[in-house]
């Protein structure tokens, strides 16, 4: 091969990487659909979001586990957080989760039957957490389950899929500590 093909070779194979780095910084942008309204479907190896809402449209976190414990906690009109006592949310950041809870990814889904729910401790839950706006209407309904093998994960399931999710176990920390204080 002569210097200048080899040249024109590697100048071509370099703008063709400029230009599918390019593609992929746009396809960035394109709107994520929630899951309620259907799945992402894409490279199943990469993370999708679980929901798309804003955090400030959320009035309502509810938060249960196995026990029967549950905390409320609701914005009211100066966007403050409150507990059903009036008190401030206290030690739990209720704005910070929710924001964090609002850019939940899914790192993998697969099919699984009710019956089977138990197998990833989702029948009992280990946690629900339930989103809701002024309206009342649900934004977020998580069933949340026990840890993946490798504990970087929990296993997820929503009331109106028939996937069991594995997100990042880090999603629901904080709302186990605001059930259980101690641990």
């Amino acid at each position: 091969m002569t210097e200048h093909v080899r040249t024109i070779f590697w100048l071509a194979l370099l703008l063709g990487g400029i230009v599918l780095s390019g593609i992929q910084l746009g396809a960035d942008n394109l709107p994520v659909r929630p899951i309620h309204e259907g799945h992402h479907h894409g490279n199943q190896h990469e993370p999708h979001r679980l929901y798309f809402w804003e955090p400030e449209q959320v009035r309502t976190l509810l938060l249960q586990n196995v026990e029967g414990q549950e905390k409320r906690f609701t914005r009211d009109a100066y966007a403050r957080w409150t507990s059903p006592q009036g008190a401030s949310a206290g030690a739990f950041d209720a704005e910070a989760y929710v924001s964090l809870l609002s850019r939940a990814r899914i790192d993998r889904e697969f099919p699984a039957d009710k019956e089977t729910l138990h197998t990833y401790g989702l029948s009992p839950a280990v946690l629900r957490v339930r989103v809701l706006d002024a309206n009342g209407s649900v934004l977020a309904d998580l069933i949340v389950g026990e840890r993946t093998p490798d504990g970087y994960g929990r296993y997820v399931f929503v009331p109106t899929d028939s996937n069991v999710l594995i997100i990042p176990n880090y999603q629901f920390e904080a709302a186990l500590r605001a059930l259980h204080p101690a641990t």
